[in-house]
């Protein structure tokens, strides 16, 4: 979809630039003033500016859907990785955890690294043993 957007947001500005191309044509062949040609630069310029502010928002949107798609893709080899496993290992929990924080009052947040999606664990701790 974002592809998509990036071309149709392109193709506009460059017919908006074709445009700007012919309007110093007719200014040339004497058509238009140099005060009309000024107007029509300065609506130009507002439109070729928003434009460009639309596609650079659609590069964002699609830089944070990659990054996300690419969590989703790190979560499920993650799970893939550990399924059987019986006793996990450093390596395998930092793939899968960012951050564990423990609270004083004995509550503890887990952060995955793939988080989006899932969602973070909270407990609290009693005595060798969690519930959820």
């Amino acid at each position: 979809m974002e592809w998509k957007l990036d071309h149709i947001v392109l193709g506009a500005i460059k017919k908006q630039e074709y445009e700007d191309f012919e309007t110093h044509e007719k200014f040339g062949i004497g058509e238009i003033s140099w005060t009309e040609l000024e107007a029509m630069q300065k609506v130009s310029g507002k439109k070729i500016e928003k434009l460009k502010d639309r596609l650079d928002s659609a590069q964002e949107k699609y830089a944070d859907r990659k990054k996300e798609y690419e969590s989703y893709i790190a979560g499920i080899k993650a799970v893939y990785r550990v399924n059987g496993v019986t006793s996990l290992d450093r390596e395998t929990l930092v793939t899968l955890i960012d951050r564990i924080v423990i609270h004083p009052t004995g509550d503890f947040e887990i952060t995955w690294n793939f988080e989006k999606g899932f969602r973070t664990e909270t407990s609290r701790y009693r005595k060798g043993a969690k519930s959820l």
